[in-house]
């Protein structure tokens, strides 16, 4: 409730147009079933969209955006920026373009939360949650992470469970499955791991792909 009335009171005082401020959102980004908490903190003008929102999540939790992904928001719908490269699995799945939905018009839905899944094998589900909505009168690289926690799941790992098994085994030296796991991997793997330099350099690396 106090979230919804700082969103609210927030919209109200928000110039129409105004050419020297940006309208900030910040959301924070958490992988579900992990403990503690992997979690990113992103922030991205109202104007962008949820595909802007999957670069900057693909590239704060280290993903490669190799595989689809959608965002379920309630009583709105499935949205996904790939639709079109679906195949024929997923045909009976009604989703619309999230490059069509700002941030700013979630907000102004009132959204509080709302749900990206990413790899539909693995199944990597996120709760995002906006946080807050302000003006910032500064020039500013956008979308950016600015906060998080934790070193995210390698791709193709199997899982939340497969991850689980990941880092037990390649906290073991001794572990039977070390050696083998750790060359799948190609390095050590740092649980406690988290760069917020690391994620902006991987939205920037995504975003330019993208646009080429």
């Amino acid at each position: 409730m106090e979230n919804e009335q700082n969103i609210r009171s927030t919209l109200a005082k928000l110039p129409l147009t105004q050419s020297n401020i940006i309208r900030v959102v910040t959301l924070r980004v958490s992988l579900e079933k992990t403990s503690p908490p992997i979690w990113r903190r992103v922030q991205l003008t109202e104007e962008m969209t949820l595909s802007d929102l999957h670069f900057a999540i693909q590239g704060a939790f280290d993903w490669d955006d190799s595989h689809l992904h959608m965002f379920k928001i309630k009583d709105m719908g499935m949205f996904s920026s790939k639709r079109s490269s679906w195949d024929g699995d997923f045909d009976d799945m009604d989703t619309d373009d999230s490059s069509k939905v700002s941030l700013g018009s979630l907000v102004r839905s009132q959204v509080k939360k709302f749900r990206y899944i990413y790899d539909f094998g693995d199944s990597w589900s996120h709760e995002v949650k906006i946080e807050k909505v302000e003006v910032i009168k500064e020039k500013l690289t956008l979308p950016r992470c600015i906060d998080g926690a934790l070193c995210g799941p390698p791709e193709d790992c199997g899982g939340i469970y497969g991850f689980f098994n990941f880092k037990e085994i390649m906290a073991d030296r001794k572990h039977p499955e070390y050696k083998d796991m750790k060359d799948w991997y190609g390095k050590t793997f740092d649980p406690e791991k988290f760069s917020v330099a690391a994620a902006n350099k991987n939205i920037k690396q995504l975003k330019n792909w993208e646009s080429r």
